[in-house]
């Protein structure tokens, strides 16, 4: 009991230090310096108190500052080659896929990694000059001349000069994950902006930490990436959490962090102290907007409304994500006559548009009802790449899809056939539909042969609702009969409704649409084991067909 007093005497206290920290006089917003400091100025107002600050009008003499065009760097460094950091999202030494992945390093001529910035050649990935060891002095020493090496306030201040300096130059997509260093830090931009999300040291109780294992990009024999473990490496404690877009369902106590927002810009400076968290984007004038980032467009079941939990998930993890309603939301009927395949290339086209998306690399996936919609928009709108089937059917199911000059008409079914427990009064849809292997139903199947997308179809053998194995297994074989690759998983002792990991097991529920409490199946144990095993799945699936990337697929 005493040691249980104790420790809540602790994390009360920890939950404390923050707010008392600010109180005692952090600064809500990093301020601004007009001049730069004197040495015992900038120790006793700034290093002391562990305060960042924006600094101006101390590099206005700095040659870089007129000098630094890519033109100039083109002519100075040319050929020479350096070391890269390469991506396929922009995120290097950041945690992806649980593992903390650190970039491909890439030696390459300058003057060709100045091509891809100048957008002179085209990548799909993201290039970024930042390797860390004094890379200014070591590497690029034809540029020293137009900087200074050193600060001579700030080394007075702290008695030394730097122990590293560094030269930073990239695509806007490249972004910086959140992080403290244990040294004090002076960014000098010369060029463009960069904006950088801050913490003091006092947020850590609420900033999370986990150990992961480390791993580094790749390139495979097909040009393809992919994440390649370090086993020989100890686990790297990291922070798992993106600030922009913090997930607080998995960590609620972020809730309670301040961060301090800033921008700096060409001829400032920023001192960032340390120990201070800090996640960096960056703007670049040769560069627009930020991405490319694959785009997706999340479909549920017939039970209708705007479902967006797994599509904002998907955004945590690097996917633009479209969740659409098709029915039962607004002015969308409840159960339509008949559903416009023109509504939902409406909506790839919206999707497509989007600055940050990566128009050829657009995918789809959908739940019940809404997985047969995804299959027939791969097979239908072009310029879908990857479709995901959850205990979907390869028959157009309920509701007739008009297209251009064609109709898919539903599979055939029978409600009189559907059952409900004297005991409990949930209704049992297994038997409504007709056989699938009658040849009078295949005129509702979805030509899917014709598509040259990819498909991945995940299906639970205690699926209650209706029999989406066999359905799945229908369509495999049915692609695999016209020489098809296909993906496909069906997990024993899952039910109908797989959503993402740690969404808690609906064994039944009240149908929307139909106004009736329907049976979707499903064991605890074995119904959790599958979603975590899906959803890992799913984003390797559409990693590697939407952006060419290799990532581990199962979690089991």
């Amino acid at each position: 009991m005493a040691e249980g007093a104790a420790l809540r005497a602790v994390r009360d206290c920890l939950a404390a230090f923050p707010r008392e920290a600010r109180e005692l006089g952090l600064v809500e917003s990093v301020p601004y310096l007009d001049r730069p400091p004197s040495p015992l100025e900038f120790y006793r107002e700034w290093v002391s108190p562990n305060k960042p600050c924006i600094i101006q009008n101390a590099i206005g003499h700095w040659p870089a500052l007129k000098k630094w065009t890519l033109t100039y760097l083109r002519e100075v460094v040319g050929s020479k080659v350096v070391s890269v950091a390469v991506t396929p999202n922009g995120y290097a030494d950041a945690v992806f896929q649980d593992r903390f992945v650190m970039p491909e390093e890439r030696r390459m001529p300058f003057m060709d990694f100045l091509d891809i910035v100048e957008k002179k050649v085209t990548s799909p990935n993201v290039f970024y000059v930042q390797k860390q060891c004094s890379n200014l002095t070591e590497e690029f020493p034809e540029l020293v001349c137009d900087v200074q090496p050193d600060i001579p306030w700030m080394s007075e201040a702290l008695g030394k000069k730097p122990d590293a300096v560094n030269f930073w130059l990239g695509e806007s997509a490249a972004v910086t994950s959140l992080h403290k260093d244990h040294y004090e830090n002076l960014y000098c931009v010369i060029s463009g902006e960069k904006h950088f999300l801050l913490h003091p040291p006092s947020d850590r109780p609420f900033i999370p930490y986990e150990l992961y294992q480390p791993a580094t990009y790749r390139v495979s024999e097909g040009g393809s990436f992919e994440i390649v473990d370090e086993k020989t490496v100890d686990k790297v404690p990291w922070i798992p959490l993106d600030p922009l877009n913090p997930n607080l369902e998995q960590y609620p106590g972020y809730a309670q962090a301040k961060p301090l927002q800033c921008t700096v810009k060409a001829g400032e400076m920023l001192y960032l102290p340390s120990l201070w968290f800090h996640h960096v984007q960056q703007s670049h004038g040769c560069i627009a907007g930020s991405g490319p980032y694959p785009g997706l467009i999340d479909l549920y079941g017939s039970g209708g409304g705007l479902v967006e939990y797994r599509a904002s998930l998907l955004a945590s993890r690097g996917f633009v994500t479209l969740a659409l309603a098709y029915m039962a939301f607004e002015d969308l009927p409840a159960m339509p006559e008949i559903l416009e395949l023109g509504y939902f290339e409406e909506a790839v086209n919206f999707l497509r548009k989007q600055q940050q998306v990566k128009d050829t690399a657009i995918g789809v996936l959908g739940l019940s009802k809404g997985a047969d919609l995804a299959l027939s928009m791969a097979t239908f709108l072009p310029g879908i790449k990857a479709a995901v089937s959850i205990s979907g059917s390869g028959f157009n199911s309920f509701i007739p899809l008009r297209g251009d000059g064609f109709t898919v008409h539903p599979h055939p079914y029978d409600l009189g056939r559907m059952k409900a427990s004297e005991e409990s009064g949930l209704v049992d849809f297994t038997d409504i539909l007709d056989d699938h292997r009658d040849p009078a139903t295949w005129d509702c199947r979805i030509p899917m042969e014709r598509s040259l997308a990819k498909f991945l179809f995940l299906s639970g053998l205690d699926d209650a609702n209706w029999k989406s194995d066999l359905y799945c297994q229908d369509a495999v074989q049915r692609l695999q009969q016209y020489g098809r690759k296909v993906e496909f998983y069906s997990y024993s002792g899952a039910g109908h409704l797989l959503e993402p990991p740690y969404f808690p097991l609906c064994r039944a529920s009240m149908h929307k649409v139909l106004g009736v409490f329907v049976q979707w199946g499903g064991q605890w144990r074995e119904h959790a084991k599958a979603q975590d095993d899906a959803w890992h799945r799913i984003q390797a699936f559409f990693w590697q067909h939407l952006m060419d990337l290799n990532l581990p697929k199962s979690s089991l």
